[in-house]
This record gives C-alpha cells, sequence and structure tokens, in this order.
C-alpha cells in the first residue's frame, strides 16, 4: 500500500518537472546576447522536460510491474531490476539537476543585457489614476 503511493506521488513529481521544462520550451524563439546561450537554454529546457517524462516512466513501468507479478516473483528479480534500471535513471535524473541549475543560472545571467526600455521609469499615473 506504502509502495503504491509512494510511486504515485512521484510520478506526479515527474509530471511536474516534466510542465517546468515544457514552460521553458515556451520561450524558444527568446532573444539571448549569444548564440551560444540560446543553444544552451534550449538544450537545458528540452533536458528538463525528457529527463522528467522518463523518470515518470519508469515509475508508471515500476507500478504495472508491482501489479502484474507476484511479491515472491518481484523480490527475486528487484535485485536485477534494481541494477538495470538504476543507472540510466541516476543520469536522467542528474540531467535532470544539471539543466534545471543552468536554467536557473541564465534567467540571472540575462539580467546583464536587458532592453533599454527595461530601465525606463514607469508612470504609474498612466495606468493608476488615483495615484
Amino acid at each position: 500500500m506504502l509502495k503504491n503511493i509512494l510511486i504515485k506521488k512521484n510520478s506526479i513529481s515527474s509530471l511536474g518537472g516534466a510542465v517546468l521544462g515544457l514552460v521553458h520550451c515556451i520561450f524558444w524563439g527568446s532573444q539571448f546576447p549569444m548564440t551560444v546561450e540560446r543553444n544552451l537554454w534550449r538544450i537545458s529546457a528540452l533536458g528538463v522536460a525528457v529527463s522528467a517524462i522518463l523518470v515518470c516512466l519508469w515509475y508508471v513501468i515500476g507500478y504495472i510491474t508491482h501489479i502484474m507479478t507476484s511479491m515472491k516473483a518481484f523480490m527475486e528479480e528487484c535485485t536485477v531490476n534494481k541494477l538495470i534500471t538504476m543507472i540510466p535513471v541516476t543520469i536522467t535524473i542528474g540531467i535532470y539537476i544539471v539543466a534545471c541549475y543552468y536554467l536557473i543560472l541564465e534567467a540571472f545571467l540575462a539580467l546583464r543585457s536587458l532592453p533599454p526600455s527595461a530601465l525606463e521609469t514607469v508612470q504609474w499615473s498612466n495606468f493608476l489614476p488615483h495615484v
């Protein structure tokens, strides 16, 4: 019972990570100071989305395997399955973490080359007449 709850929570969390990556993919055509930064942004956005989807699929496949096999057979295969699946999943989670860190870093790096309109003083009286 506890394992089913953990699998569902982990798969929902993974889908949240996929949504995060897909939201960053919305800004695919944004302006960047350098072409390298734009390409790294795109790679990181895809890396976050794809790795989160892969981890979610891993949890779903594990849940289906857990349901389909008896507990004894699952425990006998568990060590081999863990060894085979944990290496790619660990690499995938590593890619996710590195890509997320780059997206955060790039958000701060983008502040160094703001357009001139970002530095203009806002005339609030044009937007809020009572001020």
